[in-house]
């Protein structure tokens, strides 16, 4: 409770603080076709595990900035810097003044190209995921692909219909030809725009850990979907998914799924999503998963998110709540070219473990 009661404190604490920030500048177009943008967020954070004797708070930063360069109307270039640039999933890192290390991997988050001629555009380098991806289901919104990737758009003013192919590298193989690690990634988004705003799309993943283990194959296959009734303010959805491969798992270790509902209530942003997220059917295992729950993978759990106005007509904040639970208490995991078998930090094991987590995320962007 005296945790808890600190927590508070600081956080009110904050709050009242905000309310002397000043706006940061509108975003940036320096003429020539570049322009500038980013973002800063700090958070606030407060973590359990019913596994620890000691609860954990944090306060942590995200920020990133880019540039973009239109040549003309078929080729973009951009680049963009981010804190937590040695991380897959996180850009954040903790405040902390005695140790330079935390917030010193300030680098290269993003650098593509983007050709684009009728109704396709080809991304070259290490991009923005383009799938469709509600509650970071598909792929972790934080992770930026790199390799080579094919968006082909078409239909009507009512219906839109995007097709998506990428190949990702994930671990490059020196000297062995093709036989990289690598994710293969498609998608088709059909979405329709009106009172009633809908968008399905369905698609999969195809990896190989061939680093891990050379005879690997695996796959992921996603359906998702969403229904927006503007006139309403409400919107749900929701996504499965389904692993196929070499891994030696079990069955409850094979499916995944998420359900939400977001609504606008005088001017708050309310949102609720249940997870059941199996290991292997969460991307590469958990490593390209969300990490918004403190784990990523083979848990169930709820997210449950206030966005209130912004502060100062510039600074849009929100609180969010996260609870998981292990699904399956024993697993097998990938083994090296060794022989040898561990844990990902991004897995929850343990019989019976709960762990839970309090966000309070203040965003200034342009």
């Amino acid at each position: 409770m005296m945790r808890t009661s600190r927590f508070l404190t600081a956080f009110l604490a904050m709050l009242f603080g905000m309310a002397t920030l000043a706006p940061m500048a509108e975003a940036k177009d320096l003429g020539d076709g570049v322009s500038l943008f980013g973002d800063m967020r700090y958070r606030a954070e407060y973590d359990t595990d019913s596994t620890k004797k000691d609860d954990r708070t944090r306060d942590r930063v995200r920020a990133r900035l880019g540039a973009k360069y239109k040549a003309n109307d078929s080729v973009t270039a951009g680049i963009r810097l981010s804190t937590g640039a040695d991380s897959i999933q996180s850009p954040h890192r903790n405040l902390e003044t005695a140790n330079a290390a935390s917030l010193a991997a300030f680098g290269l988050d993003q650098a593509y190209l983007q050709l684009s001629g009728g109704p396709a555009t080809l991304l070259l380098g290490k991009w923005t995921n383009p799938m469709f991806n509600p509650a970071e289901f598909v792929w972790d919104d934080d992770v930026s692909p790199e390799g080579i990737g094919l968006a082909v758009s078409g239909g009507s003013d009512d219906v839109k219909v995007t097709g998506i192919l990428a190949r990702a590298m994930v671990t490059e193989r020196n000297w062995v030809g093709w036989d990289d690690d690598t994710d293969l990634i498609a998608q088709v988004i059909v979405a329709g725009k009106g009172d009633v705003a809908w968008k399905v799309a369905g698609g999969g993943q195809i990896f190989t850990m061939k680093s891990m283990d050379p005879n690997s194959n695996h796959s992921i296959y996603h359906g998702v979907a969403e229904i927006g009734l503007k006139d309403a303010g409400v919107t749900i959805g929701g996504g499965a998914a389904s692993y196929s491969g070499d891994a030696t798992v079990e069955s409850e270790d094979k499916s995944a799924f998420v359900g939400y509902a977001k609504a606008n209530v005088a001017g708050f942003g309310l949102a609720a999503y249940y997870w059941d997220a199996g290991y292997a059917a969460m991307p590469l295992f958990g490593a390209l998963a969300q990490d918004n729950f403190p784990y990523s993978s083979n848990f169930t759990g709820f997210h449950l998110q206030v966005n209130p106005p912004k502060l100062l007509d510039a600074v849009s904040w929100d609180i969010r709540y996260y609870a998981q639970s292990t699904k399956r208490d024993s697993l097998s995991f990938p083994k090296d070219d060794k022989g040898n078998s561990t844990t990902p930090g991004y897995v929850l094991t343990g019989k019976g473990r709960d762990v839970s987590r309090i966000q309070v995320n203040f965003n200034v962007g342009f």
